[in-house]
């Protein structure tokens, strides 16, 4: 009879137990086997096999100016850093004098994000007769159009062949180079306009420029007045601060989309439009959407938009006391008083004196309700209070009405 197996925990059988039949470990009854057995480890062995995303090999072909520069072999899980180095390794130009382009002409800047996450071309495998040969790219500092590869048309690659994409490459000037050197190595906005103030002919360049102000949008201060009339570079801007939408140039001065990004990005914006787009209904409409309760939108608005019931609206809906910019007629209409009176009841005020009298309007004002509306300004008075506060706005209204008016579990009549 064989011997049973010594088990060290419950569940667990030592590997050098002695085995019962045929050189294998007998496990006691509701005993548990580590995943130690030949199956599990070829499956770890299968799996480990497996390629992936990243591992899939890249023949990048570098373009310039004048051709073909260089071949470099990479994987997916390259980063566009190290993209660089080797192409600095093969032709000797410089990291930070690269500018890599894809096929659709995106600029590559994040140097941290890997090949996998980049749009490629994808070519025919590598020795294939009919593969195409790539035709030089021209490229400038402005517009950098990049060679664009045919994609694979046979249905199945052959297993070990690397893919194949065009890279353009620009090569930065060398003042230009070294300024955005320098901005790279910045860690704070105050180091950033520092660089920036004693970059000196690096101020008008408009990559530099561009970079400067991503970083920090102040930086737009010290830019040449052609800068500060580019679209790209004013867009930059008004993104990180609407507010400096004013020193926009040339026709950038009356444009509705950049005018739209600053109001998004900061209501108060608003005010330092020019009077043509003040004037537009879309840019007021996202500007009172972002104000909270300033006044500093309707107050600016054009006599057009003032005298528009659904401007009006919803300058209300943000407070009530936008009333007193409204067109007269509509400071007449009852429903645009009430809606008013219910965001904030000092708008009594402003209400033209034809209908400040009746019951309606003097009930949005809340001068009647036991418990003051949750949209009413001063939530905390009682509804005497309130009336107080209608009669010092309106004294005409004791002599001509007369209504209790509930204070505590007492009332008393106004006459």
């Amino acid at each position: 009879m064989a011997p049973t197996p010594k088990i060290l925990e419950p569940g667990i059988v030592r590997r050098d137990a002695v085995a019962s039949r045929g050189g294998q470990v007998a496990h006691p009854p509701g005993a548990l086997q580590r995943p130690w057995n030949d199956k599990s480890r070829k499956k770890k062995r299968q799996k480990k096999k497996t390629p992936t995303q990243g591992q899939s090999e890249i023949e990048l072909t570098i373009y310039g100016l004048a051709g073909r520069i260089c071949t470099v072999f990479a994987r997916g899980a390259t980063s566009i850093r190290e993209v660089k180095e080797r192409i600095q390794e093969k032709c000797g130009i410089p990291v930070h004098e690269q500018v890599l382009f894809n096929h659709d002409a995106e600029e590559l800047r994040q140097d941290a994000m890997l090949l996998m996450k980049v749009s490629l071309a994808e070519k025919t495998p590598m020795g294939s007769a009919d593969s195409d040969t790539a035709s030089p790219s021209a490229a400038s500092p402005s517009t950098a159009s990049c060679s664009t590869a045919a994609e694979d048309s046979s249905p199945s690659r052959p297993q070990g062949m690397p893919l194949k994409a065009d890279i353009d490459l620009l090569h930065r000037p060398v003042k230009q180079a070294e300024a955005l050197l320098e901005l790279s190595k910045t860690r704070t906005q105050a180091q950033v306009l520092d660089v920036f103030k004693n970059a000196g002919e690096a101020q008008q360049d408009r990559t530099v420029v561009l970079e400067a102000v991503r970083r920090n949008p102040d930086c737009i201060h010290f830019a040449a007045e052609d800068i500060r009339s580019d679209s790209q570079v004013m867009t930059a801007v008004v993104q990180k601060n609407g507010m400096l939408i004013r020193f926009a140039s040339g026709e950038l001065v009356n444009d509705p989309k950049l005018a739209m990004v600053a109001v998004t990005n900061n209501y108060n914006a608003y005010p330092h439009l020019p009077d043509e787009l003040r004037d537009d209904k879309a840019i007021f409409m996202a500007a009172v959407q972002k104000e909270r309760t300033t006044r500093q939108v309707f107050r600016f608005a054009s006599e057009r938009l003032r005298a528009d019931r659904e401007a009006v609206m919803a300058a209300l809906a943000k407070d009530g006391l936008n009333l007193a910019f409204a067109a007269p007629h509509l400071r007449a209409d009852s429903e645009i008083a009430i809606a008013a009176l219910k965001q904030n009841n000092m708008a009594l005020r402003y209400v033209a004196r034809e209908i400040r009298c009746r019951f309606d309007v003097l009930d949005a004002a809340g001068w009647k309700t036991e418990t003051p509306g949750i949209e009413c300004h001063v939530p905390q008075k009682t509804s005497a209070d309130r009336w107080l506060d209608v009669l010092s706005i309106e004294p005409a209204l004791s002599q001509t009405m007369r209504r209790e008016v509930p204070r505590g579990t007492h009332t008393r009549r106004m006459t």
